[in-house]
């Protein structure tokens, strides 16, 4: 069901970073929110919703212990990045 919910833009910002750092839409973010703060669990999880809290990217590379130091770079480089996109220009 669609419906409209006025948010502070900084909000707005914040929570649209963390939906595309988690990989999910930004519907599926607030759905996930909402959920989650009633106590109510979603009827059925999509496949973003399930990926949530691990890296989109990380699915399709492992990590190596010998580059440790190194992934946490490239990780922070990639989560400054995923926060510049707008989910909603991907649709």
């Amino acid at each position: 069901m669609k419906t409209t919910v006025e948010l502070p833009e900084k909000l707005m910002r914040t929570a649209k970073k963390k939906a595309a750092a988690r990989g999910q839409s930004f519907p599926e973010f607030v759905a996930d929110a909402v959920a989650d703060k009633i106590g109510m669990p979603l009827p059925k999880m999509s496949k973003t919703a399930a990926m949530a809290g691990e890296k989109p990217w990380m699915k399709h590379f492992g990590v190596s212990a010998d580059l440790a130091d190194e992934m946490k770079r490239i990780d922070k480089v990639v989560e400054e990045e995923f926060g510049k996109v707008d989910p909603d220009d991907w649709k």
